[in-house]
């Protein structure tokens, strides 16, 4: 274990900078009106696996090869603010995911 990396056997990321800063992208779009919001963001759901294989190429993180390919996880985690009691299952306070989680509905009444 080296004095700089607290954890043995893991790259220790403990910043925003570490998911956010790995070269990310950022969008803005303007819609029509709410329902309008709603079917552009059910179709970045479909496209999204497929521009996450485009990030497949970001194994090497701090100098060190991890055990993923894309960076989504790094980027799930860094910006994964709940607390214990929103973590745990057996809370009233849970919160199943994280707010950069994948997406688990289609939104669009069309």
């Amino acid at each position: 274990m080296r004095e700089t990396e607290p954890y043995d056997g893991y790259i220790y990321m403990d910043a925003m900078a570490f998911g956010m800063g790995v070269s990310c992208l950022q969008c803005t779009f303007s819609t029509q009106n709410l329902n309008h919001a709603r079917y552009i963001y059910d179709q970045f759901h479909v496209i999204s696996p497929l521009m996450l294989a485009v990030t497949a190429g970001t194994p090497f993180h701090k100098g060190k090869v991890a055990n993923w390919d894309a960076r989504w996880k790094i980027i799930e985690a860094s910006v994964d603010d709940r607390n214990a009691d929103e973590r745990d299952p057996n809370s009233s306070f849970y919160i199943p995911q994280s707010r950069y989680s994948p997406a688990q509905l289609y939104i669009y009444n069309g």
